[in-house]
């Protein structure tokens, strides 16, 4: 009959939840039944390349609640859905109109909605929107015309239907 123990395993970068020795055959339970074998000489490598430390991220409650996000589970599909905001400052905008060209400057801020989703314990899928402008601040405006080839500095006035509002 062959003798079972568990030796102490130090992998220090990665914790196998189980390891059993069947003398000279190492044992690993990886996962919910999911067991593989190999001889002592070839253990490294089939047994790390299986292992669950290296298993697809795990989408959960605690980790999208940490990330400001909306968790949600719906016939076995977990969801974290999180909104991120992105800043664009002194963006340079110009527009000619005849011999008029008016410049401004925008601040610009976007959000940015991305859902993760995974079935079970499988692959994550990310989906991310377009980003949605939120807020737009218009300053800096110059304007400027040109006449017979002689460019001047004229009244912001001049442009107002230019900018945006």
């Amino acid at each position: 009959m062959a003798k079972w123990n568990r030796p102490t395993v130090d992998f220090r970068t990665r914790e196998l939840p189980w390891i059993t020795c069947i003398e000279r055959t190492v044992v690993v339970r990886l996962s919910k039944g999911l067991v593989a074998a190999a001889g002592v000489a070839g253990l490294l490598v089939p047994v790390l390349a299986a292992s669950p430390a290296l298993a697809s991220p795990e989408i959960n409650q605690a980790d999208c609640k940490a990330a400001n996000g909306t968790f949600s589970r719906e016939k076995g599909v977990k969801s974290c859905t999180t909104t991120t905001t992105q800043l664009e400052n002194n963006v340079r905008q110009e527009i000619q109109a005849g011999f008029l060209t008016a410049t401004w400057l925008e601040n610009r801020t976007w959000t940015v909605t991305t859902t993760q989703s995974q079935k079970g314990n499988g692959e994550v899928n990310s989906n991310s929107e377009d980003p949605v402008l939120v807020d737009r601040l218009v300053h800096s405006q110059t304007c400027e015309a040109e006449l017979f080839g002689n460019s001047m500095q004229v009244g912001i006035e001049n442009c107002y239907g230019l900018y945006p509002s």
